[in-house]
């Protein structure tokens, strides 16, 4: 068998994570804007961990890169597990759930022509499994129990629609035999 081929997560810059939180400083510190300003930061901040786990990293490498951002402790043991512990809190909620979901089909759909590559290599070297794969994907195979009836549909342009006087019926008339006595 051949080598599996793992491509590691791209770590997060502390310098990029800065780029994705610029401007999320209230100008005025009334409580009000104070509120809505850390309002805002976390829901940029539930973004921004979205689109990592998009990217596949684990939840530890995104807690060490947002831990900073997540939780103001002094003691970096302790920035660690609250930010791990808000990530994994924010892990329970759809809504969140539907953000990494959309952030990690963005990244599948970029690598759609990849996979097609891939899998015509494979069809190519004679694996029966990947070349049925392929003729699916391009429509000229059907499996076998997906087989639906074909709908054929009959397009005459410029040919008028028979009347119902000019279609001649034949009669349905039944003959009942006769009876042949002699009497």
């Amino acid at each position: 068998m051949g080598k599996k081929q793992v491509v590691p997560a791209k770590k997060l810059s502390k310098r990029a994570a800065e780029a994705e939180l610029q401007g999320l400083v209230p100008r005025d510190r009334t409580p009000r804007a104070i509120r809505e300003a850390q309002a805002e930061r976390n829901a940029k901040l539930r973004v921004l961990a979205a689109k990592l786990y998009g990217r596949g990293l684990k939840k530890n490498q995104i807690a060490r890169a947002l831990m900073d951002k997540l939780s103001p402790h002094p003691l970096p043991n302790v920035r660690y597990r609250r930010a791990y512990s808000r990530i994994s809190r924010w892990e329970l909620q759809d809504t969140f759930r539907d953000l990494v979901y959309q952030h990690a089909v963005v990244k599948l759909d970029l690598a759609t022509p990849g996979i097609l590559q891939g899998i015509s290599r494979k069809a190519k070297t004679g694996r029966v499994d990947a070349a049925r794969l392929a003729l699916e994907l391009t429509g000229r195979h059907v499996p076998r129990g997906d087989s639906h009836p074909t709908q054929i549909v009959l397009q005459m342009g410029n040919v008028p629609r028979p009347l119902e006087a000019d279609i001649e019926l034949p009669s349905l008339e039944i003959e009942e035999p006769r009876d042949s006595d002699d009497g």
